[in-house]
Formats: structure tokens, sequence, C-alpha cells
């Protein structure tokens, strides 16, 4: 396993993405593999829609970032989208550092399973 990109956010390797601080309470980290990835988004800027940790107003589990709610940065509104979308199945939300190295793996590594490189 190669790693292409990691901050305090995300870890992306060769194999998939690492969501660190996904699940609520434990901050357990949840693995996608990339051959699971239906699509990579940026999502939108939006008080009602994101959370700081968990789901908001939409369809988008998100991870821990306390400062979400509170930026303006679309680096801090990402999602996957694994499967299908649906309410037992929420896009996988996520903030990264440095948003245009993270849209280069993703397009890269999982290209062929995004619509146009993103969904």
């Amino acid at each position: 396993m190669s790693l292409l990109y990691e901050d305090q956010y995300v870890k992306i390797t060769d194999e998939g993405v690492e969501i660190k601080w996904y699940y609520f309470p434990t901050a357990q980290s949840k693995f996608i593999a990339f051959s699971d990835v239906k699509c990579f988004r940026l999502e939108p800027k939006n008080l009602f829609t994101s959370k700081g940790w968990g789901m908001g107003m939409s369809n988008v589990w998100w991870a821990c970032d306390t400062i979400r709610q509170f930026s303006n940065e679309q680096r801090r509104f990402l999602s996957l989208t694994v499967g299908e979308e649906s309410c037992s199945n929420p896009r996988k939300g996520f903030s990264c550092e440095n948003l245009k190295k993270v849209q280069d793996i993703m397009r890269e590594q999982a290209g062929r399973n995004f619509i146009g490189g993103e969904c």
C-alpha cells in the first residue's frame, strides 16, 4: 500500500480513502476502497446541510471537523458516494487541507468510477 496523501482529516493510499474521525462517538476511521467509490463531489457550502460531526439536513454523514460549519472554504465540504445514495447509505463527508491535491488524486485513482471526474 502506497501513501499518496495524508493530513489531519483524511489519508489516501493507492487502495482507497481513510476518513479520519468518522464514527461518532468513538472517532474511529472509515476506509473506503476506490473500487467502491461511485463518485466524488464538492458539497455546497451551507450552514444547514453541513455539520461539525454527524448528519445535518442533507444525505451526508460528516466526519469530525468542528470548524466546518464556521468556514466558507470549499476544502471543508467534500464527499464520496459509495454505492447507491439513500437514507440508509448517506454520502461520506470529510474535509482536507489541500483540496487541489485531493481532487487530483481522486481523479487519477478512481477516475473510472467518476462521472466527468466528479458528480
